[in-house]
């Protein structure tokens, strides 16, 4: 994953999604167990059924 140790590396990155574009800053790596209590409960039942364990996830704040 070269573009999560891009992101980690520069501190920073410009992030697109729906239409709209963010810049957003200190990139944190958590695992799966942190990144399903950020979701709804139905969002994270879904995640949980698919599973999600191995995967990493990456929290960002605005900029």
């Amino acid at each position: 994953m070269d573009w999560l140790q891009n992101v980690l590396a520069a501190g920073h990155a410009t992030v697109s999604a729906n239409g709209e574009t963010h810049e957003v800053t200190e990139p944190k790596v958590i695992d799966a167990a942190a990144a399903l209590a950020m979701l709804s409960p139905s969002r994270r039942r879904f995640f949980e059924r698919v599973g999600v364990g191995d995967a990493k996830y990456l929290t960002v704040k605005l900029a």
